[in-house]
């Protein structure tokens, strides 16, 4: 099943000029998905409004709970299931 994914942050917890949370955060996310059963559709980032949007194909949202741990420490997210129109 598709997840978007919507994270935000505040520009205080923003990891973009510190690489030690990033590695911590968004590094730690990207990276545990293949062990957690997600595939990554996409990402994309709106830089200014410190928002970033996910696309993962997953199982269950167990796996999405456990994806998004290191993130949600800096700010928060919103999952929703969907579907694509165009199969």
């Amino acid at each position: 099943m598709l997840f978007h994914i919507t994270h935000v942050h505040t520009i205080d917890q923003c990891p973009a000029r510190n690489p030690e949370l990033m590695r911590a955060s968004y590094g730690e996310m990207i990276e545990s998905a293949k062990g957690l059963g997600v595939r990554w559709v996409g990402i994309w980032v709106d830089s200014p409004a410190h928002t970033v949007f996910m696309v993962a194909e997953a199982e269950t949202v167990y796996q999405l709970e456990k994806l998004l741990a290191p993130v949600t420490r800096i700010g928060h997210a919103e999952v929703k299931p969907v579907f694509s129109g165009l199969s």
